[in-house]
């Protein structure tokens, strides 16, 4: 494949705070040289599975919501640079 383009992503100042913006702040927050890329793996694996609209009945909005957060932030999150 050809170049990635760079994620984004928004200063924690301007992250709302929704669960949304507290699941980037607690993403941006594992980022730090201090949690290896398998915490970072486990982190994610969870919440993919805690917030997966299938496993949500009667919160599929949400739930859809946050993890599409999940897959939008992945690359960023998971790189290991």
């Amino acid at each position: 494949p050809g170049p990635r383009a760079a994620a984004t992503v928004a200063p924690v100042e301007e992250v709302p705070r929704t669960e949304s913006g507290l699941l980037l702040v607690e993403m941006r927050s594992l980022r730090s040289d201090k949690h290896s890329p398998a915490e970072r793996r486990r982190f994610f694996r969870e919440h993919l599975l805690k917030w997966h609209p299938d496993k949500n009945i009667g919160n599929e909005d949400h739930a859809a919501e946050m993890f599409k957060v999940l897959q939008d932030n992945k690359g960023w999150f998971l790189n290991e640079d």
